[in-house]
Parts: C-alpha cells; sequence; structure tokens
C-alpha cells in the first residue's frame, strides 16, 4: 500500500493520526503479549497445559511443561473388562467413557509454581473430546508431587508415547 501525503495539507494530518494511534495500540499490546509468554519459576517442573488433535492416522495428545520433564509411568486398560480410570486422591471415578483406559503418571511434577500460583489452565474436570481414538481426557490429580493425566480410548491399535524439549512436552500418539 502506498501512502501519499500533501505537506501541510488534511491528508498530512490523517496520516500523522493514524500513525499516532496504531503506535499507542502497539504499545499497549507488547507488555501483555510479553507477560503471556512468561514461564513460570517452577521446582522442579510444572504441568502447563494440554492440547488434542486428529491426524490421518493417529490422535495426539500433548502435554506441556515447564521445565525437563521426569520419567512417567503408564497404564494401558484395554478390552471389555477395562475398568473406568478413578481419581488418585478420592478414589472416585472419572466421567470419561471408552471401551479402554490409559493413565499417565508423572512423579516429581507439580501445578502450582514457587509462589504457590497455578500453572495449570486447562479443565480440571473430565472433558470428552469425541477424537476417533481418544474418546475424553482428565487431569485426574496432584497428589503427594505426581501428576496423573487419563484417556478414555475407542478403538485403537497402538499407543506411541515421546518426551520432547524445547518446550518440554508429552507427545501421546493413538494410532486408529
Amino acid at each position: 500500500m502506498k501512502l501519499t501525503a500533501r505537506v501541510g495539507g488534511r491528508s498530512a494530518a490523517l496520516l500523522l493520526a493514524a500513525t499516532a494511534a496504531l503506535t499507542s495500540v502497539s504499545a499497549g499490546l507488547a507488555p501483555a503479549a510479553q507477560a503471556a509468554t512468561t514461564t513460570p519459576v517452577c521446582d522442579p517442573t510444572c504441568l502447563l497445559d494440554y492440547r488434542t488433535g486428529a491426524h490421518t492416522d493417529y490422535d495426539r495428545v500433548v502435554l506441556d511443561f515447564s521445565g525437563p520433564v521426569p520419567p512417567l509411568n503408564t497404564i494401558v486398560q484395554n478390552g471389555p473388562d477395562s475398568s473406568p480410570l478413578t481419581y488418585p486422591a478420592s478414589g472416585n471415578e472419572v466421567h470419561i467413557t471408552g471401551s479402554s483406559y490409559m493413565s499417565v503418571t508423572i512423579p516429581g511434577v507439580s501445578i502450582v509454581d514457587t509462589k504457590g500460583a497455578g500453572t495449570y489452565v486447562s479443565p480440571t474436570l473430565d472433558n470428552a473430546v469425541g477424537l476417533p481414538s481418544v474418546k475424553g481426557c482428565a487431569f485426574m490429580g496432584n497428589f503427594e508431587n505426581e501428576i496423573t493425566f487419563g484417556l478414555a480410548l475407542g478403538t485403537f491399535s497402538s499407543v506411541k508415547i515421546s518426551t520432547l524439549t524445547s518446550p518440554s512436552r508429552v507427545v501421546i500418539d493413538v494410532y486408529h
């Protein structure tokens, strides 16, 4: 876009006003954008978020962390005798429905930073996602400095779990 200003004319005044308005708007947004990307200080690592997505051959669940991910424990219950997931602290049933279930427990992870502020922003209740192989997700708790995350699964052939860095995350691929 080409802008032409006449010296001393109305076009120059409009251009200056528009430039001033854009400068004040962008200046006002910069601190908020920087604040939104600040990683909390956690000792050792905090869970930040999770997200899901469907791909051609698999469904993906990604857990985001503030720092290095400790080794994790995974339990997959498959078949008609699979019992629903339960919350570790209370023993109450997790209300996500599937034909099989998977829980991922990661010790040494918290959901609060060193100042006591919460770091986990995703749903804390049961969440139906309705993907082809992943039917539901649930953050099941942070108990004695370990987190547990549960998945309700539909029909699937295999599960691949990867731990990645930059940024730190656990990727769970559930193949159709």
